[in-house]
């Protein structure tokens, strides 16, 4: 079937370009056209199968209907679940994403996108990037959803770490744990762990509980090796350490095979909790106790803001934080007796 063009559909029903333009684009009551010239324009639209040019539309309105989403790797188990509810949220407002990564492009990610011309830029990446300043300096769309040196002035939509290790580093007190200690990746940034022992700190303050016990670690979360030896070393001076709260699902699962190696028990012995979840903590034996991510509300706050940019609604910069909802495990022998006394097996 041949295209029809919007002067072909002009031509059919006798009337201008501009007025079949304007009903077309809901427009036809804001510049008082008549309701039945405009019932006669959309049917007729409907009846030729008039489709318009979306190239054409976007340089006249000056806007391409895509979000750049910049990510260290797509291959990380929090960007990769993120990056699905953000790609829904996107295509609900009729936007589709373009993804760079920072470990596979040389320069500016940021200023790869712009000469794809997005309309606006969601910025989720731990390395700096010197093409966001400039953005920023001009006020382009942008929303970061992770804290670093050259995005603070940007408009934030992330995880509260504070008030989420607050919560988990309370439990743990609550249940006995005084020597905790948090494992962090070499990659993390200073700020992402500046607020995490800030929630910590705060948490052994309002138990009353002597913080000499907090310890810190910085560990390569895809190296089982370092992880072995450094727990290793972690337990020899600290006999005492009896729990720990991982930053990184990767580094939770290599921190539970080597304690499970070591012949400690989890968690009769030791206690870890994740401070991200990951599907795979549903399979584990034993269970791994998890922050559940609110990726959802995450993904809804980005895009609601980001558009608010695009459609020039926002004037002051904003900050959106979301605290991760903490799940306690359920141990495999209970779960298995609830479900026989459900008679579900």
């Amino acid at each position: 079937m041949k295209k029809v063009s919007l002067s072909h559909l002009a031509h059919h029903l006798g009337v201008s370009k501009t007025l079949v333009s304007l009903v077309l684009n809901g427009k036809g009551d804001q510049y008082g056209i008549n309701k039945d010239v405009q019932k006669k324009v959309k049917e007729k639209a409907i009846e030729l199968n008039y489709r318009p040019n979306q190239t054409a539309r976007n340089l006249r309105s000056g806007k391409t209907n895509t979000i750049g989403l910049v990510v260290d790797e797509l291959s990380d188990s929090y960007q990769s679940r993120l990056f699905k509810y953000l790609e829904d949220e996107a295509s609900k407002n009729g936007y589709s994403l373009i993804v760079t990564t920072k470990k596979e492009k040389k320069g500016d990610s940021t200023t790869t996108l712009m000469g794809k011309s997005v309309d606006g830029i969601i910025f989720n990446s731990n390395l700096s990037d010197n093409g966001l300043g400039s953005l920023l300096k001009n006020d382009f769309p942008v929303v970061s959803m992770r804290k670093s040196g050259n995005n603070l002035k940007s408009n934030f939509v992330g995880i509260d770490y504070e008030k989420t290790v607050y919560s988990d580093i309370k439990y743990l007190i609550e249940k006995g744990h005084h020597d905790i200690a948090i494992a962090f990746e070499n990659k993390n940034s200073d700020i992402l762990m500046s607020e995490i022992l800030k929630g910590a700190k705060k948490a052994y303050k309002n138990t009353r509980v002597n913080p000499a016990g907090l310890l810190a670690l910085s560990i390569d979360a895809k190296d089982g090796n370092e992880v072995s030896n450094v727990l290793k070393e972690l337990r020899a001076n600290n006999p005492k350490l009896s729990a720990i709260v991982s930053v990184n699902d990767v580094l939770t699962l290599k921190l539970v095979e080597s304690i499970h190696e070591m012949g400690i028990k989890i968690p009769e012995q030791f206690s870890v909790v994740s401070l991200f979840d990951n599907d795979v903590f549903t399979f584990t034996f034993p269970k791994i106790t998890a922050n559940q991510t609110p990726y959802k509300e995450l993904a809804e706050y980005t895009l609601n803001l980001l558009m608010n940019q695009i459609g020039g609604k926002q004037k002051l910069k904003e900050e959106v934080r979301l605290v991760s909802n903490f799940i306690e495990s359920i141990s495999l022998i209970i779960v298995i007796k609830i479900l026989i006394f459900k008679g579900l097996v």
